[in-house]
């Protein structure tokens, strides 16, 4: 009656029964990394900005900060905005991810084609982007938005929409 690996490998787990002992995950290896979610961060704002402006990048006023844990992580950045246009014209309306007050993606867009003189165009504007910080410094990241022509009004947050941010820091090993 030995017990020995070639029994086991062959047992059945239906003959297994009663109290088994815990099994512990330290001592699991060649698992592949990357991937796990580390942190995440979020902030709302519920301020409405108004941008007629095809020169600089307009605030939305929404703005979150994270701190990577290693410089191989990788933050996704997601972003829901309630945006607007008015006026007749033919324009558009971008809206922008920084980092550290520098662009890093264009990622949304609202367009207008109307030649209705009372014509509002409203939308939801979201928008997704994987960043490689490669640092372990606070990095800021914000949503800006900017107008193709300075004639027409694109507003954000229209009538306190709630908007809202959130940054997850990706394990990137």
């Amino acid at each position: 009656g030995a017990v020995d690996d070639s029994h086991i490998a062959a047992l059945a787990s239906s003959k297994l029964t009663g109290n088994l002992p815990a099994i512990s995950g330290a001592a699991l290896t060649n698992l592949p990394g990357g991937g796990k979610i580390l942190q995440i961060v979020g902030s709302t704002h519920s301020t409405q900005t108004t941008c007629n402006n095809t020169v600089g990048h307009c605030q939305t006023g929404l703005t979150c900060d994270i701190t990577p844990s290693a410089t191989s992580s990788k933050i996704i950045i997601m972003f829901n905005c309630g945006g607007c246009m008015k006026n007749q014209g033919d324009f558009n309306a971008q809206w922008y991810i920084f980092k550290g007050g520098s662009s890093i993606a264009t990622v949304a867009m609202l367009l207008d084609n109307s030649s209705a003189a009372t014509y509002e165009s409203d939308g939801t504007v979201s928008g997704v982007y994987l960043d490689s910080p490669n640092t372990t410094s606070s990095t800021t990241y914000d949503i800006r938005f900017l107008v193709s022509n300075g004639n027409y009004i694109a507003w954000n947050g229209r009538n306190g929409t709630v908007q809202s941010m959130v940054l997850m820091e990706v394990d990137g090993s």
